[in-house]
């Protein structure tokens, strides 16, 4: 760390500028502004999210993002509030009776931020897409709570594709979460550290102020030696090693020698203390010592046809990360993120060490934003329609982006080739493996076709095993249901043996089917709020465009405190 008995003012801080004292905005979202910064509470305010059906499990993931500040809500949804519903749902109330579910959900939710506009629509949502489709285009985010039919699924899906999708299961112990995105690019996913130091290949001004600041090393004072910023020592001392052996070390045998290299021109005190800054130096060899890769997920987008094949629609995560590629292929490196760590220093060398990392930041940025001009130009775009902000975010997080493109429900339910290898895989993967949650995505399935078959034939009892004495007769339904699913699972990847048959259906597919159905179609708060914690988190991850989502299904097993993730 800089030392603070040295403290050299930045030129640019210097006069008297007033002092911007933040908002009552800024106070009231200070936590969560930390962690999505102001453009990720932005998109925030400008999403506008349907609640289709009211339930526990909706309504507290609902819940969870009104409190941070979605800018919008609708819910949606036909029924009126039940006795029933008192002693799930924290947001209808004794006197809420009778009324809307819709109604009463909504102007509770709203009572907890009033920066969240909400409002209600009394309707079957099946009944409203059908009669009135305009209605969801305004909608940027769909969040779906069972019960609801596949076909709705399906519909809402092919009408609106690019509106991402998220459908709840809450029954019992049991929840899940199923999110369906067409494209999702995350430039600020979070890493632990962007730090490039770029050690095995540093331009000429870093090389001169190594040269500079480790001039005369062995003959310095104390503290002249003990404050030599790591990064120059590392710089220096693979400069000797290069000049004796030819190349940097390389594997972990070298850099190991290389490693006693730095502690035998690390000098100790009377008392055998160690100087920090060779500490530093030493602990990071393995981590900064190494030639800069670039990343599966960054080969991914850079072979990408719409990173190849820019047009007027493409977005501006494509038209960067165009410029990127242009830039690495004329340097055969990325652009520096110039972000350097704290470490032992005299202030006046962090801040010229830091500066220097900054200018090359700043010039690899210049190439980058031309480029992206150049490319915003030639689809028929004004040159400044990217801010260069938007371009810096970029360059610094470019090794850490990642493309998530979700598979679709109706390629799911409709078990296409890849739902199937998938599923078949991991049931192969988990065989023997008693707590294996894959197998309740197959219940799952059977109960869905449960619900299709009620919805279809208008029947007042809509969830398996809503009265005692139909239990049985249910439980058998979903069964068959499930082992109906299993013979597509065969069907598609070429198994020969029955897999409806008795002896061959998973033990814990019938337990969970067995389950399901325990559950009556009723909901346990407390999984429901704990889901609903954890949809709204993935939500607001896919709203802001940060972090990195699951990808694509989330099981709760509250029985047994465990969850799971599959993409299907």
């Amino acid at each position: 760390m800089a030392d603070p008995e040295a403290v050299i003012a930045d030129p640019s801080l210097s006069g008297h500028a007033a002092v911007s004292l933040p908002s009552a905005k800024e106070k009231k979202y200070d936590r969560q502004l930390r962690l999505w910064g102001s453009s990720g509470q932005e998109a925030l305010e400008n999403a506008h999210i349907a609640l289709i059906n009211v339930s526990a499990v909706g309504t507290e993931t609902l819940k969870n993002l009104v409190l941070p500040g979605i800018g919008h809500f609708t819910v949606i949804d036909s029924g009126r509030v039940e006795e029933a519903d008192l002693g799930v749902n924290f947001f209808v109330t004794a006197d809420s009776v009778g009324r809307s579910r819709a109604e009463a959900v909504s102007e509770l939710l709203g009572e907890l931020n009033p920066d969240s506009e909400g409002t209600y629509i009394n309707a079957a949502p099946s009944d409203l897409l059908e009669s009135s489709p305009e209605t969801f285009s305004k909608f940027t985010h769909f969040l779906i709570s069972s019960p609801v039919s596949t076909s709705f699924l399906f519909n809402l899906q092919s009408r609106f594709p690019n509106t991402p999708l998220f459908f709840l299961y809450s029954l019992g112990f049991v929840s899940s979460l199923r999110i369906s995105v067409p494209e999702l690019t995350v430039v600020e996913t979070h890493p632990e550290s962007t730090v490039d130091l770029r050690l095995l290949n540093p331009w000429p001004e870093l090389s001169q102020l190594m040269e500079e600041r480790t001039k005369g090393l062995d003959t310095m004072s104390e503290k002249e030696h003990g404050h030599v910023p790591y990064v120059l020592l590392l710089l220096y001392y693979l400069k000797e090693w290069k000049t004796q052996y030819g190349t940097y070390p390389s594997n972990y045998k070298e850099k190991s020698a290389f490693k006693d290299l730095l502690r035998n021109g690390m000098r100790t005190d009377v008392a055998g203390g160690s100087e920090e800054n060779f500490d530093e130096a030493y602990a990071a060899v393995m981590n900064h010592v190494k030639k800069t890769e670039i990343s599966s997920s960054l080969k991914e987008i850079f072979k990408d046809q719409k990173c190849e094949q820019l047009g007027a629609e493409s977005s501006d995560f494509w038209i960067i990360a165009r410029a990127v590629r242009d830039f690495y292929n004329e340097n055969s490196e990325l652009p520096m993120s110039g972000t350097l760590p704290d470490m032992k220093a005299e202030s006046k060398d962090y801040i010229t060490l830091q500066k220097t990392y900054r200018r090359k930041a700043q010039e690899d940025l210049d190439k980058v934003e031309a480029s992206v001009q150049k490319h915003l130009a030639s689809v028929g775009r004004d040159a400044s329609a990217i801010p260069r902000s938007t371009i810096e975010t970029f360059t610094k997080h470019t090794n850490y982006v990642k493309l998530i493109r979700f598979r679709t429900l109706e390629q799911e339910y409709k078990v296409d080739d890849t739902h199937a290898a998938t599923v078949k895989r991991q049931i192969a993967f988990d065989e023997g493996m008693d707590e294996s949650l894959i197998y309740l995505t197959i219940a799952l399935k059977g109960y869905q076709k449960f619900i299709d078959d009620r919805l279809a034939s208008s029947s007042t009892s809509l969830h398996p095993g809503e009265t005692d004495e139909s239990i049985e007769a249910d439980t058998e339904d979903v069964l068959k249901n499930a082992k109906h699913y299993l013979a597509l699972l065969a069907q598609k990847t070429g198994e020969t043996r029955d897999p409806t048959a008795e002896e061959v259906v998973p033990q814990l597919v019938v337990d969970w089917v067995g389950e399901i159905v325990r559950s009556g179609g009723g909901e346990l708060h407390n999984i429901s709020s704990m889901m609903g914690g954890i949809a709204a988190q993935e939500i607001i991850k896919i709203i802001t465009h940060q972090y990195i989502p699951s990808n694509n299904t989330i099981l709760v097993d509250g029985i047994k405190s465990k969850t799971a993730v599959f993409e299907l």
